[in-house]
């Protein structure tokens, strides 16, 4: 006998569904449609030459991390 699913499991999407992606585009497309993306990239730029150097050196950090985690997960794949 087949098992009944709860309402809320019929509902689970797996990553990169087709569902999300949608709905992602369409709130993509309606925020770029309302705002002004070059007024909000000039409000987030650095506001003085130490947190420029700041956010450059946390970019730094972030890339290296993520170059050590890819390399981490491409070895482990090797030795399988």
């Amino acid at each position: 006998m087949m098992k009944k699913r709860r309402s809320h499991e019929r509902h689970v999407q797996g990553e990169g569904d087709y569902a999300s992606d949608r709905r992602y585009r369409r709130h993509l497309r309606e925020y770029l449609e309302r705002a002004d993306v070059e007024a909000e990239a000039r409000a987030a730029e650095p506001g003085t030459a130490d947190e420029a150097r700041e956010l450059l050196e946390a970019e730094r950090e972030g890339r290296e991390r993520a170059n050590a985690e890819r390399d981490e997960h491409a070895s482990s794949k090797a030795r399988s």
